[in-house]
């Protein structure tokens, strides 16, 4: 999944994106309080703004590709 969201990312933004993933199981501090995150998997997407989340299956390229660039 990791995997086809970089390339995702790379087609759309070259290297000018930033991605970070968080293992929530071993630092659930760093989602919790900052971002509320209360389900796996999470992808929140900053900037440009607004800020948007998927909350569940990110695995239909279409889908994601369209939130990223929207």
């Amino acid at each position: 999944m990791i995997v086809e969201l970089k390339e995702i990312l790379k087609k759309q933004y070259g290297d000018k994106y930033q991605l970070d993933v968080i293992e929530i199981l071993k630092f659930p501090e760093l989602v919790l309080d900052e971002d509320d995150v209360i389900a796996t998997p999470t992808l929140i997407k900053y900037s440009p703004p607004p800020i948007r989340r998927i909350i569940g299956d990110i695995s239909q390229k279409q889908k994601v590709t369209k939130f990223l660039i929207s």
